[in-house]
């Protein structure tokens, strides 16, 4: 079938290569997972399993280029239940010592550190490092409680007010409950991370409409961003920054919006828009950081899947969403890490369900490296994959983002009975696809035609009206199809040009 194909450069730009989305892996049972990719490119995993009044720490780890997670080990911690949850820091470069921050409900001391000098190999006896417990009111998913600097385990406390515990980086003395300082703030997402030259930058939510950040303990508060209703906020530190990710709804009713912006020598870059109104409604995000100073974000897509996102230096270029995970109707607890060592693509790890018996899974961070091109959409790898059925002798046609699964002839008797062909289209981002039938394969003559609308990805099958009294139409040859799309919701900005894969008399798509 003769085709016209766009140019190589303007293919490089839109066409996003399939990404076929692997199966979770499940790492065991129970929730509040955390999860960290070390400077070896070790992957670690953390997280609690309670059995009435007493929390169990679960840890797994992932060798760099091996086939699977090493078995799981129990860490003992001190009695009491966890209500903060688990989570992993490493200290700052050239040191490589791993840090597991854990706290026990209603006990003094509280907050207990766990510390290995051989990337998870082995784990020291849990040391008291606090005589309070973490603690945080989350509003839409987790967010880093701990931060280790070269001289300070920062340790917030988020309820019922928000306060900061500082404990030297040697992790002894205990540090006094009387020694947190009051942050004044908000009450809500309070998190804690390393900007690029080390320091701290603190960060949370007031009345659920509105964003701030903090550099340093008694820096100024700067505003990030507002919402009539929903607002949260995530952020991550590391070479390149901090990235901040933030949750609201503009207007009361309306869509949710998931912004990124990037805090970096004293100034806020301006709003990156994520994932807007197009796409269904992103719950739970979360930002990580990785070695070379890459942004990575995941978030839940509704009750859809996981989607992720990466930027290279967290100034722009993010890539194209792609969906890791395919269910998202369960999704609770979401984290990530990025990953720089070769062939370890970082791993977003999830709570399936909720309670101490829910299953903990994990996915590969995999995705495009192409940037945003017209659509900025997101893109579901699964609907790269032809979905035949129903369709006679079905012939595959691709053209950008979207397919056509045909049929390579059609008997006489279904066509009299239904008076169209039957085709499935498929799209793996918004997109506007043009189906044509030609009367033979060598007519020039358009005898059916139809539109399908994807305001988002998905799959549909059309039946294209064919005029079984032209003279000239003959079902029992073979049929010649023209494919147009143009990528893009209808009516957003930045919609991309017609491509096709047609002759020249068809311009299927304005």
């Amino acid at each position: 079938m003769p085709s016209l194909r766009a140019p190589a450069a303007l293919v490089a730009v839109l066409v996003v290569p399939a990404v076929a989305a692997a199966a979770p892996v499940q790492l065991g049972t129970g929730d509040r997972p955390w999860v960290i990719v070390d400077r070896q490119g070790v992957t670690h995993v953390v997280w609690e399993q309670n059995e009435g009044l007493q929390s169990t720490l679960t840890y797994r780890r992932r060798l760099p280029g091996a086939a699977a997670f090493e078995p799981a080990r129990i860490l003992p911690v001190g009695a009491g239940q966890d209500f903060a949850g688990a989570q992993i820091v490493q200290e700052p470069a050239p040191g490589g010592r791993l840090v597991i921050v854990a706290d026990r409900c209603c006990t003094t001391p509280g907050t207990f550190a766990l510390t290995s000098a051989d990337n998870g190999a082995t784990w020291s006896a849990p040391a008291p490092v606090f005589e309070g417990s973490q603690s945080v009111n989350q509003l839409n998913g987790r967010v880093p409680l701990t931060a280790l600097s070269a001289t300070t385990l920062f340790l917030v406390i988020g309820n019922p007010a928000f306060r900061l515990a500082q404990v030297p980086a040697a992790l002894a003395p205990v540090t006094p409950a009387s020694a947190a300082t009051g942050m004044g703030g908000s009450p809500y997402d309070t998190q804690v991370a390393l900007d690029e030259a080390g320091g701290p930058v603190f960060a949370w939510t007031r009345d659920f409409t509105a964003t701030f950040l903090r550099p340093g303990v008694t820096g100024p508060d700067v505003p990030v961003a507002t919402a009539a209703s929903g607002a949260s906020i995530h952020i991550a530190g590391g070479p390149r920054g901090v990235g901040v990710v933030t949750l609201g709804r503009a207007s009361t009713g309306g869509a949710t919006t998931l912004e990124y912006r990037r805090w970096r020598a004293g100034a806020l870059s301006g709003p990156v828009v994520l994932s807007g109104a197009a796409e269904p409604s992103p719950l739970s995000p979360f930002v990580a950081t990785d070695q070379a100073g890459r942004f990575h974000v995941v978030w839940r897509r509704g009750d859809t899947g996981i989607a992720y996102r990466r930027s290279e230096d967290g100034t722009g270029g993010w890539t194209r969403p792609v969906v890791i995970a395919g269910d998202g109707s369960s999704v609770f607890d979401l984290v990530a890490a990025g990953s720089t060592a070769a062939g370890e693509p970082g791993w977003a790890v999830w709570e399936d369900g909720s309670g101490s018996t829910s299953r903990i899974l994990a996915a590969p961070l995999t995705g495009s490296a192409v940037t945003d091109g017209p659509s900025g959409g997101l893109d579901d790898p699964a609907l790269a994959r032809p979905d035949t059925r129903g369709i006679t002798a079905p012939r595959v046609t691709r053209n950008g983002p979207a397919l056509l699964v045909a049929p390579r002839r059609v008997s006489l008797r279904s066509i009299r009975r239904s008076k169209c062909v039957r085709v499935r289209v498929q799209s793996r981002r918004a997109a506007t696809v043009g189906v044509a039938i030609f009367s033979g394969v060598r007519s020039r003559r358009v005898f059916g035609r139809a539109t399908v609308v994807f305001r988002r990805p998905g799959k549909r099958v059309v039946c294209v009206r064919v005029p079984l009294r032209a003279r000239t139409f003959d079902v029992r040859q073979p049929f010649r199809f023209a494919f147009a799309v143009r990528e893009g919701a209808p009516g957003a900005a930045r919609r991309g040009p017609v491509r096709e894969r047609t002759s020249p008399v068809f311009r299927f798509l304005p």
